[in-house]
């Protein structure tokens, strides 16, 4: 697949709900109530109230719809974590302190995820058992959760000067916990 390829599959996602709205960031419904397994419940419920028990300098979309998430999964061409479509039920991104996303909206992660797939194969080793959603550190380093059966959730930091590949929490929520409380350094 050509980049050129890849740039205009990730342009069309289903719209729907997954659009920013600074409202719902302040808990407040932009489009009435907000459907989440099944039931009418402010989308920063569960992965927020995580969020903003460390910090409150802290932003949160609107819940991406079914469809995005069917569409993201066909355009990578495998499911997403569960613990991350958790997290975009609830908000199409979360913008941190400094403007770093903890985690990216639904078509960055489509796009960086595609990109790095099809552009950077042979500068890099392969990208494909790492799912990326986030760019805290602005400093092209990435977060990436592994897409490896049994190893699902984990997630790595990718180190885009050296390559590596290393450890750093055992789940979307201990990265959280962990990144928020300084347990992980950048």
């Amino acid at each position: 697949m050509s980049t050129h390829e890849a740039t205009s599959e990730f342009r069309r996602p289903p719209r729907g709900r997954a659009a920013w709205s600074r409202s719902a960031a302040h808990g407040q419904e932009a489009d009435g109530p907000i459907a989440f397994f099944g039931g009418p419940r402010d989308h920063r419920r569960m992965w927020g109230e995580l969020i903003t028990r460390h910090t409150s300098e802290v932003e949160f979309g609107a819940p991406v719809s079914d469809d995005a998430l069917t569409w993201a999964a066909g355009v990578l061409g495998s499911p997403l974590p569960d613990e991350l479509i958790s997290v975009l039920r609830e908000s199409n991104g979360i913008v941190g302190e400094y403007g770093n996303h903890l985690v990216s909206p639904i078509e960055t992660i489509v796009q960086r995820n595609v990109e790095l797939r099809s552009s950077f194969s042979e500068l890099y080793m392969a990208f494909d058992q790492l799912l990326f959603f986030s760019d805290i550190p602005g400093n092209g380093d990435l977060f990436g959760m592994v897409l490896v059966p049994g190893q699902y959730d984990q997630v790595f930091v990718w180190d885009h000067e050296t390559d590596s590949r290393n450890w750093v929490a055992s789940s979307l929520a201990d990265f959280l916990e962990r990144w928020l409380t300084g347990a992980i350094d950048e």
